[in-house]
């Protein structure tokens, strides 16, 4: 009797331990994999923002209506020490965090139009690129060294991309279909003031072919990039409801050949002046404005760490010798004059044999135009006193 409770009371056991009741629950399901959005963001009202911008959202179990990491974060409050230091390659650009509500409402109200484009990741892809983000905000990474063209709030995005999607934005070396100097004309095309000057300050750089990887520095290209290569089409997730600022009139290169002809009309004036002091005094305000326009080139080529402004070929065209314009009289002006003019039809030439590549045309008669016609009123000036002269 003893002997079959024993064994009633083994098969209990062993049926209440098998039982399902009894089992071990099962492990929680993994988290869904993050989902990683693309927002590229138009341009807007002021200087800072005419390339547009570029952030990466990650929607996750951790940030489930999103989080956004903003590479393009700078002391924009502090306006005249960022472009000093943009300028001289010193600017410090840093990875901000925001939720995706507030990013969303931050360019809202800018008016900029926002496009959204959710990346066709794998989860283990998702995963570790949502990874590097948070690598990349922690304080020891955050800062960076900004470059207009090298490492800027696209490119920042674009390099993550790439390497989420093995490489499949940098593959292939084919090139962009246009320079990006054309890009920054457009940027700048409505400030009638600096798209002039960018004329004279952006170097070579901008005037090769960039590979199509290197074009995606601009957030617009970007973009299209991710269409074409990624097959993801762009979802406007909100519009801009102003137009742009109005193109200024003239542009960059116009703006620059109305300002050689009205230096080459003051170099009429110093030329054809009745009275030798007003003559010179002309003269001197000629070589000033020549010189001041000179300079600005040289002090970036001088001053600035990014090549991209010390490889500058309109250094070849305008010379901040021309400041002396107003000391030299006689023979020696005329000498400097035909040098002058002959250094410009060497450039000229140059230009058109292909060796210079950059857009030359509108800083070469802003120097060319006065100096030739200073040039000619003072051999006729000449001409006149040696007739005058012989007539005694």
């Amino acid at each position: 009797m003893r002997r079959s409770l024993l064994v009633v009371a083994c098969v209990a056991f062993v049926a209440l331990v098998a039982s399902p009741s009894a089992a071990a629950p099962p492990p929680p399901p993994p988290p869904p994999p993050p989902v990683v959005e693309l927002w590229t963001i138009g341009p807007g009202d002021d200087i800072f923002s005419r390339f547009g911008h570029a952030a990466l959202c990650v929607l996750d179990e951790r940030s489930p209506d999103g989080r956004c990491y903003n590479y393009g974060t700078a002391a924009f409050d502090d306006a005249p020490s960022l472009i000093s230091d943009f300028l001289r390659g010193r600017a410090r650009f840093f990875v901000s965090v925001s939720s995706r509500d507030e990013m969303e409402r931050d360019y809202a109200e800018e008016d900029r139009t926002i496009w959204l484009q959710r990346l066709p990741l794998a989860p283990a892809a998702a995963t570790l690129l949502a990874a590097r983000l948070e690598h990349d905000v922690r304080p020891e990474h955050r800062v960076y060294r900004y470059h207009p063209i090298d490492a800027n709030c696209s490119t920042k995005v674009r390099d993550q991309v790439d390497i989420a999607t093995a490489g499949a934005l940098s593959a292939g070396m084919q090139l962009h279909d246009d320079t990006l100097r054309a890009v920054a004309r457009e940027a700048f095309a409505s400030d009638p003031v600096f798209a002039p000057f960018s004329e004279l300050l952006l170097g070579r750089r901008l005037d090769i072919a960039p590979r199509a990887y290197e074009a995606m520095s601009v957030p617009d290209l970007l973009r299209r990039a991710v269409t074409d290569r990624l097959g993801v089409h762009p979802v406007v997730l909100r519009a801009r409801t102003q137009p742009l600022p109005p193109r200024a009139r003239l542009g960059g290169p116009g703006a620059l050949l109305v300002a050689a002809g009205l230096l080459s009309l003051l170099a009429a004036g110093a030329g054809f002046a009745p009275a030798r002091f007003i003559g010179r005094l002309l003269r001197s305000l000629l070589g000033l404005l020549l010189g001041l326009a000179a300079l600005m080139p040289l002090s970036l080529a001088v001053l600035s760490a990014l090549p991209g402004y010390a490889a500058n070929e309109v250094l070849l065209v305008l010379l901040p010798s021309d400041l002396l314009l107003g000391a030299l009289v006689g023979r020696r002006l005329v000498v400097y004059l035909a040098l002058r003019v002959a250094l410009l039809i060497l450039v000229c030439s140059a230009a058109l044999a292909g060796v210079l590549v950059q857009p030359l045309v509108a800083p070469l008669l802003l120097a060319f135009g006065p100096l030739i016609v200073l040039l000619v009123a003072e051999r006729i000036r000449t001409d006149h006193a040696r007739v005058a002269a012989d007539a005694e």
